[in-house]
């Protein structure tokens, strides 16, 4: 499942994936692969909460730029205004769309970050602190296991350690969990913005990256 800002920007996914543009169809959508009758890929446009996708109704979730609203207020207010509050809203959006394809403490799903601006504002030490622990432990073993990576080929590979299961995989997510509920101070785990487009890894299954790239029906 990918996750878009708005219309025009779902539109763009529409080579690999189906649009479903208005809410009887997103209904039908997601009643199909909460049945396992149809696993996408599906794009939605705008739609950060009240779609639960759990187990196999969701493995691989794509967010698709930052969730900063479709209306010109909207628009003004992340771009101009930026004041705490608009932080605060921002990151609530961002572990919304993120918990779409887990939904509880047994489930796992692969998670893909992009857009400059989504990249860049989970750069930020200011805005990181607006996230729950748990998410910025994630986020930073993301970056940690980026180093470990240098091409496409062993990035896909590190994704499918997170949704095959694999036992040290599991292991040490979560033990960095475990750590997350004594959390050391922000600025410990302030998030370096990437320096290459290709992807940052999460033991979580977290991907970020600054652009599309690479992505098919296959």
């Amino acid at each position: 499942m990918i996750l878009s800002p708005s219309g025009p920007a779902a539109e763009k996914w529409t080579d690999i994936a189906t649009y479903p543009n208005s809410s009887a169809a997103v209904a039908a959508q997601v009643a199909a692969m909460q049945a396992g009758t149809n696993f996408g890929p599906i794009v939605l446009a705008n739609r950060y909460d009240g779609i639960d996708l759990a187990g196999n109704a969701c493995r691989f979730l794509v967010m698709d730029n930052l969730p900063q609203g479709t209306s010109d207020y909207d628009v003004y207010r992340m771009n101009v205004i930026a004041d705490s509050a608009v932080s605060s809203l921002l990151a609530q959006r961002i572990e919304q769309g993120i918990g779409r394809g887990t939904r509880g403490g047994g489930d796992y799903c692969a998670i893909m970050l992009i857009g400059s601006k989504l990249v860049g504002w989970i750069g930020r030490k200011s805005n990181v602190s607006f996230l729950t622990a748990s998410t910025r432990v994630q986020l930073g073993m993301g970056h940690e296991m980026s180093a470990a990576v240098t091409t496409v080929a062993e990035v896909g590979q590190t994704i499918m350690k997170c949704l095959n299961r694999d036992p040290e995989w599991v292991a040490y997510h979560a033990s960095e969990l475990a750590e997350a509920a004594h959390a050391a101070p922000i600025n410990t785990l302030a998030l370096r913005s990437p320096a290459r487009s290709g992807g940052r890894l999460g033991c979580s299954g977290l991907a970020i990256s600054s652009k599309r790239s690479n992505f098919s029906r296959n």
